[in-house]
């Protein structure tokens, strides 16, 4: 499993093209046919079809290569 970093501000995930849902529960980005959330668990949750056009690829990688993500055991 994959979360953001413990220490990390969520806020950044902003300059990735994440907002903030209208309640403030999680941070949200549309990806074509993919909802990509970032739970208040700091959790990233992946739903929608399978085809992606490899935008959820970039994005992951995007967080990973700016060291905001980590894997977790469950």
């Amino acid at each position: 499993m994959l979360r953001i970093k413990q220490g990390v501000d969520l806020k950044e995930l902003e300059k990735f093209g994440f907002y903030k849902n209208e309640i403030g529960e999680y941070y949200h980005k549309k990806l074509y046919m993919k909802d990509f959330y970032i739970n208040a668990d700091k959790t990233i949750s992946i739903d929608g079809c399978d085809w992606t056009d490899g935008k959820i690829e970039d994005v992951l990688y995007d967080l990973i290569t700016e060291n905001i993500v980590e894997k977790v055991e469950k």
